[in-house]
């Protein structure tokens, strides 16, 4: 009967044993599963997280492109605006220039004016002194002859 007992304490300890292997055989299971899981979700972020870099190394390519041809454009704008600035520095001093030449013009045209205005005064002088001595001579030289 010991014998039986023992088998049977021996069978049931197995039996119990099995249970506890199937138990554990299950979490180490579950436990597969649940890294087999975090796994791929690693990997899925791994994925994101590599196109989330390409996206940025590409997103700054294009920013350092833009930035280029933005201060392409601005250098451009900057020899533009320069040579406006020289346009306009040689406008006003041609302007000035100009001006004064206009100036010295109407001061010489007023001058040439008032020496034209005397010299009409003059000539306007003389020509009524030249009318009074023709008609003075019509007139002494007309009372000796007769009408007719």
């Amino acid at each position: 009967m010991d014998l039986e007992k023992t088998i049977a304490f021996i069978a049931q300890s197995q039996a119990k044993a099995e249970e506890r292997a199937n138990r554990a055989d299950k979490r180490l299971d579950r436990l597969e599963e649940s890294l087999l899981e975090r796994d791929r979700r690693l990997d899925e972020r791994d994925k994101r997280l590599e196109r989330f870099k390409e996206f940025i190394v590409e997103s700054q390519a294009k920013a350092e492109e833009r930035a280029n041809k933005t201060e392409e454009r601005a250098n451009k704008a900057d020899k533009r605006l320069d040579r406006l600035e020289r346009i306009v520095t040689k406008l006003a001093v041609t302007g000035h220039r100009f001006r004064n030449e206009v100036r010295l013009f109407h001061k010489d045209v007023r001058l040439f004016q008032s020496e034209v205005r005397q010299a009409l005064s003059e000539t306007s002088d003389k020509v009524n002194a030249l009318v009074d001595t023709v008609d003075k001579l019509v007139r002494r030289n007309g009372k000796g002859r007769p009408n007719g």
